[in-house]
């Protein structure tokens, strides 16, 4: 496909530059001893980037604003499955960092433009304007934990992970961090938002105490993803729950397949219910538990 995409920008926005010159005020160059990336600021003090920008054992890093301050942040929290980190500017700093509007990613559709601003290379502030190719289901190769994203017929290259791909007017639609098949893949705006919410409100993580293998059955519906429960911890919010070894997880909160239920599972809380769809003997069930505190 060959597009003049500064043509239909120009076309699109009428004030390209503009819009461009916001999102490079929104992003910051990360320097770390693996090499470098791109931060993205998010408001309240708040810089995410990639989690594989920053080396592992990390909690400071030194960034650096479009104006050239050059300043140390704290590594607050880190989500290794979806890629994503969390810094904490200084209070003096977080006021000259502007942050962008975010946009969710159900809105997009094939085809609209995109614009990726990074530090390629350690070319500060470099423009990379694309189109959405998809939004959702990954193509083969890329990792589990990307698996919803946002997909790009956009050049990136290294340097560019942490930077913010932003929609036509300018609003945060992902954060850029790989390449697969040619495509730019690009973290969802609403996994940052979960992950900025954790950070403001932390909330004691909550367990079950089951054990299960992933199978496939049959339903009134057809095949079906489940997670066979192998063993029920005693004394568990499980076991409290009515939960036994032999069961069959279909859903968890209305999510529903294998990956769905684990991702439900890794974002549960002490003392808030889940429920859960059920088979039993081929009956079909709804059961409720009240994690415990971890």
């Amino acid at each position: 496909m060959s597009i003049d995409l500064s043509s239909v920008l120009s076309a699109v926005l009428g004030d390209a530059n503009g819009v461009v010159e916001r999102v490079r005020q929104s992003t910051v160059s990360i320097q770390s001893r693996r090499g470098g990336g791109t931060g993205t600021v998010w408001g309240d003090g708040f810089v995410v980037t990639n989690n594989h920008v920053l080396p592992r054992g990390t909690d400071r890093a030194q960034l650096e604003a479009w104006d050239g301050t050059r300043f140390e942040a704290e590594v607050l929290s880190r989500d290794a499955e979806r890629d994503l980190a969390v810094l904490r500017v200084p209070a003096e700093v977080a006021s000259t960092l502007p942050a962008l509007e975010s946009r969710e990613t159900a809105s997009l559709r094939a085809g609209e433009l995109v614009i990726a601003v990074g530090h390629p290379w350690g070319e500060p502030g470099a423009t990379a304007t694309g189109v959405v190719a998809a939004v959702g289901a990954a193509p083969s190769g890329v990792p589990q934990h990307l698996e919803q994203a946002v997909y790009a017929d956009i050049q990136l290259a290294p340097g560019n992970s942490g930077g913010p791909l932003v929609d036509a007017r300018g609003r945060l639609v992902g954060i850029n961090a790989m390449i697969n098949g040619g495509l730019g893949v690009a973290v969802p705006s609403e996994y940052v938002a979960t992950l900025i919410a954790e950070v403001e409100s932390p909330a004691t993580k909550g367990v079950l105490g089951i054990v299960g293998d992933p199978v496939v059955v049959q339903t009134a519906e057809g095949e079906a993803d489940a997670l066979l429960l192998t063993s029920v911890e005693a004394a568990s919010a499980a076991e409290a729950a009515g939960l036994i070894p032999g069961d069959l997880l279909l859903g968890v909160d209305g999510q529903r397949g294998v990956r769905a239920m684990t991702r439900r599972f890794r974002t549960l809380a002490a003392g808030a219910s889940v429920q859960f769809e059920v088979m039993r003997a081929g009956a079909l069930r709804t059961l409720e538990a009240v994690p415990a505190a971890a």
